[in-house]
């Protein structure tokens, strides 16, 4: 998740969803298209940019909606590696952004169940990923079409595995800007510098063990080494700006 929003352009797509006006921006398809794979097949690469697509603005309309549900105005727009749900105007009650940020996620999980409960009144099988705890992620057997069994594996992959890394206490990730709300509630002075703190050791550790462990992960690597470096970045700007910083972090969007 992207904080700041990226300017408009001529090749934006434009549409209005449940009330939401919604905005496409052009180097979204382009970093799909590189995390579906430029290896793969052309028509599945298309399918999982269709299930990335889909499971992005399920993401942000879980933001969008939650936003709505408290009386602020919402958009969304989706952008590089995810999308922005931006709302106005705001809101102090920190239990509010709590939930705003926490619905995102939340709404890829409900999702998910509910393909799985659909696919299994259908008669079809969920073979999980793995064995054990580390089972997380199902394989649907017995859709007839390939090009539908590619969506709708894409489909759990993306709202399980991507939600579950949203949640990490990485910011400006979901769990990070949870994170930074609780922590400044509970320590006013110096929450944002622990959060990014917090955000730096996780993006770090996630990226080393990315690099390092049995599934060489290169995009994992470069995305959570970029955010801990981010971090890394915001630490030394909040030196003797905690106050500027805490105040100015609590009026934007995500």
């Amino acid at each position: 998740m992207m904080l700041l929003e990226p300017s408009p352009t001529p090749a934006d797509l434009r549409f209005s969803l449940a009330g939401i006006p919604v905005r496409v921006h052009p180097f979204f398809w382009l970093m799909a298209i590189f995390i579906a794979g430029l290896d793969r097949d052309p028509r599945a690469v298309l399918i999982v940019v269709v299930a990335i697509f889909v499971s992005v603005l399920v993401h942000e309309l879980g933001h969008a909606l939650t936003a709505m549900a408290f009386g602020n105005r919402a958009k969304i727009v989706l952008w590089m590696m995810g999308g922005l749900a931006i709302y106005e105007p705001g809101t102090d009650e920190w239990r509010k952004r709590v939930l705003i940020a926490a619905a995102g996620p939340l709404a890829g999980f409900l999702f998910a169940i509910l393909l799985a409960v659909g696919l299994l009144a259908t008669g079809h099988t969920l073979i999980w990923i793995g064995s054990g705890p580390g089972a997380i992620v199902p394989l649907v057997n017995g859709i007839s079409t390939d090009g539908l069994n590619v969506l709708v594996n894409a489909l759990f992959f993306v709202n399980i595995m991507w939600g579950l890394l949203n949640l990490l206490p990485v910011l400006p990730l979901d769990g990070g800007q949870i994170t930074r709300i609780v922590l400044q509630q509970v320590q006013p002075a110096g929450g944002l510098r622990t959060a990014y703190w917090v955000s730096l050791i996780t993006a770090g550790g996630v990226a080393l063990l990315s690099l390092t462990g049995g599934r060489n992960n290169l995009f994992l690597t470069i995305m959570f080494g970029l955010l801990a470096y981010q971090s890394y970045q915001a630490i030394q700007a909040l030196s003797g700006y905690d106050g500027f910083y805490d105040s100015y972090s609590n009026r934007r969007p995500w």
